[in-house]
């Protein structure tokens, strides 16, 4: 923060009201004259119907604080961990997690703030949150740009706390330390509002009936003027005196100059404010009962998940951001320690869309039954395999989900819920009745080619000695190479044609029927599978 402290030497800056606005107890003058300050925003409909949707939004969800593994395969929800208490059960003394959350989004929905006190022990562990009115803190930034808080106490007295003692949640803001006071922005549109409200008001106080001028011939004196305006307000005025007859006198006239409320377009100038505060909290109209003639069951139901998304998401995700910065420590976040709100506790209202989606999270394999029967607060089965995550055949591998036991096979949750047909038809053995083959090898024969030593003839030429030996050596003599044709065998056999019965393997019907509130069927799915 050195860099920007010596950028931007500016003074110690202060956000609070002046004592001008103090004294008029306002955040701003509406263009119609109207005073718009929180307590009379309250009282227009609107604004309280917005409030009190997102407050309720935000409060009615499990809030829980959950530890990630390093390898991200793991999040458990850490219930010992105080600040689990804290957040999801109770943040003090006087009030509920709901109490207490509901109450942040008001603060929040009206100034645009809200401030609660982290008391922490010695070991700077958090006890409690103790909130405070959004009208006792000032808010003051140094010129190194760090922020203190100054809480103005009920009796007077002040104190001055450091950022870290003070959960600051801000809403939209411009200069990043301060939210935007959505009173005073929107005081023009609330303003209108409590004018409209204001003329109607005033129109059915006086019956209904539009003022105008009680014209007599002549010239009324003081007492006749008097006693002229207390008969018309004893016996013509106010809405106890509607439908009485105005008896008239010296050939007096009555002139009307008010617009009655079909010529001021009261009911759709009402309409109109409607919108236009909603617009301000980004609000969904048919949240606050208010909703086009053209509106259908399928419209207002896709109404109702832009709500879930685009109104109550924006408020889930700043409310866990601020959580984790300004109530964890940096070791804690480091842990992987961090604030989640649990959405679908939204659908607890829904019977349907409760069973269809736990259905589809565990016939999907992404959720086993013991964990789908949890959601439900249900007691979890003795069965092994309702703690085993299921994966359909269809999405199996032939050779995968054809090996192991049957017990290794895909248990669907939904079996568990629908009747089941099975039809598990005899596989009959196959026999092939095969005559004995019979044959008979060819004759063979060898012939052998006839084989003799040579002659040996020893000439001299001189008569020989009478002891001369002759030595006379004889090459052996192998015999050649013979090669024995076999002739080709034939075999003839006579098969009889064997009778073949083929079965298909046993087959498990699985039926799905969805019955509306009078017991019809306006859903029924029936998925066959191999048992």
């Amino acid at each position: 923060m050195g860099i920007l402290s010596s950028a931007f030497q500016s003074p110690t800056s202060e956000k609070a009201l002046s004592l001008y606005e103090l004294l008029r107890g306002t955040t701003g003058w509406a263009a119609g004259g109207k005073n718009v300050t929180t307590k009379t925003a309250i009282e227009v409909s609107t604004v309280f119907a917005c409030c009190r949707v997102i407050g309720e939004g935000v409060a009615q969800v499990p809030l829980k604080l959950i530890l990630e593994s390093d390898n991200g395969k793991s999040k458990l929800p850490q219930k010992k961990n105080p600040l689990y208490k804290i957040l999801n059960i109770r943040p003090n003394s006087f009030q509920t997690s709901f109490e207490y959350r509901e109450m942040l989004v008001w603060h929040m929905m009206l100034t645009g703030n809200h401030f609660s006190f982290i008391n922490r022990g010695s070991r700077g562990n958090i006890l409690e949150l103790i909130p405070f009115e959004p009208g006792q803190v000032t808010v003051k930034q140094a010129s190194d740009w760090t922020l203190t808080y100054k809480v103005r106490a009920q009796n007077g007295e002040s104190k001055t706390f450091p950022a870290e003692a003070i959960w600051h949640v801000k809403g939209p803001s411009w200069d990043g330390w301060m939210g935007l006071d959505a009173v005073k922005t929107a005081r023009n549109a609330i303003g209108l509002a409590m004018s409209i409200e204001k003329s109607s008001d005033n129109l059915h106080e006086n019956g209904v009936n539009p003022s105008g001028m009680y014209s007599v011939e002549g010239t009324l004196d003081d007492a006749g003027y008097k006693e002229l305006s207390e008969w018309i307000a004893t016996h013509h005025a106010g809405a106890e005196n509607r439908g009485k007859p105005m008896i008239l006198d010296r050939a007096a006239k009555w002139v009307s100059n008010q617009m009655t409320s079909v010529d001021a377009q009261s009911l759709e100038s009402r309409r109109f404010q409607i919108e236009e505060i909603c617009r301000f909290a980004r609000v969904m109209p048919i949240m606050v009962g208010h909703s086009e003639k053209a509106a259908t069951y399928a419209s207002a139901e896709q109404m109702f998940l832009a709500h879930l998304v685009h109104t109550l998401s924006p408020w889930y995700e700043r409310l866990e951001q601020s959580i984790n910065v300004n109530l964890l420590t940096e070791k804690e976040r480091d842990q992987g320690l961090y604030a989640d709100f649990v959405e679908e506790g939204l659908l607890r209202a829904s019977a349907e869309s409760t069973q269809k989606i736990l259905l589809g999270y565990v016939s999907g394999g992404l959720m086993t039954q013991n964990e789908g029967r949890s959601k439900l607060d249900m007691n979890p089965v003795d069965d092994p395999e309702a703690d085993k995550l299921h994966l359909p055949q269809n999405i199996v591998g032939a050779a995968q989900a054809s090996s192991g036991s049957q017990n290794d096979q895909t248990k669907s949750f939904e079996t568990r819920l629908n009747s089941l047909e099975t039809r598990a038809p005899t596989m009959p053995n196959i026999t092939v009745n095969q005559a004995p083959v019979q044959f008979k090898a060819g004759e063979t024969v060898v012939n052998v080619p006839e084989m003799k030593a040579p002659d040996v003839t020893v000439h001299f030429d001189a008569p020989p000695p009478a002891d001369i030996k002759v030595n006379v050596e004889i090459p052996e003599i192998k015999a050649g190479d013979i090669t024995v044709e076999q002739p080709a065998i034939t075999l003839e056999a006579t098969m009889p044609t064997p009778n073949v019965i083929v079965s298909m393997p046993a087959r498990r019907t699985e039926t799905d029927v969805i019955r509306d509130d009078k017991g019809n069927i306006v859903k029924a799915t029936q998925v066959e599978t191999d048992v």
